[in-house]
């Protein structure tokens, strides 16, 4: 099958020339969630907690933390735990079936709040100079990483996904964008 120009045909598909194929931990450090189960969860809480199953019911894509429904725990249940950042990918490592592993949320608006990653999940922060903010929220939508995530899947009755499998994944990677310099008009 011809490749059309301007593209080329790669491990992951064919991609524009000027993208790169990157393995996931090239493009994200992977760091510790915590691992709370939802009976420690309260409403009286005073940080947000992102749990998987609200991962695969609630959310879709993308997470704005300032207007989501967000369950809540006790800061002081949360030892080590990193808060999250705007621009990181939040992934459920469990799910019932085959179309739920890797369900993944960006996080919007986490600045100046207290959210972490919970029970059954990988926080994924990534170099916006390898993955721009706004893609990583569709990452699992594509084709060739969908289906490396349900190869890497064990499991009988629940699928689960590793940290050490998903950071060899491989995924398509634009350049990151231009610095463009304004010029000032004359006045």
């Amino acid at each position: 099958m011809e490749v059309r120009p301007g593209y080329k045909r790669t491990e992951v598909g064919v991609i524009p020339n000027n993208w790169e194929v990157k393995r996931l931990k090239d493009a994200f450090l992977f760091l510790q969630t915590a691992s709370n189960s939802r009976s420690d969860l309260s409403r009286d809480g005073n940080v947000k907690y992102i749990h998987y199953g609200d991962i695969h019911t609630k959310w879709n894509s993308f997470l704005h933390c300032e207007s989501d429904d967000i369950p809540l725990i006790q800061e002081d249940r949360l030892p080590n735990i990193p808060f999250l950042e705007d621009g990181d990918l939040v992934m459920a490592d469990a799910s019932e079936d085959y179309e739920g592993i890797g369900a993944s949320i960006e996080i919007r608006n986490a600045t100046g709040r207290k959210v972490v990653a919970g029970l059954h999940t990988l926080l994924l922060r990534g170099n916006r100079e390898v993955l721009a903010d706004g893609f990583k929220g569709h990452m699992q939508y594509i084709p060739c990483f969908k289906k490396e995530l349900i190869r890497i899947a064990t499991g009988i009755s629940v699928y689960g996904i590793s940290k050490g499998m998903v950071q060899q994944i491989l995924v398509p990677s634009a350049p990151p964008p231009r610095t463009t310099r304004h010029r000032r008009r004359p006045e």
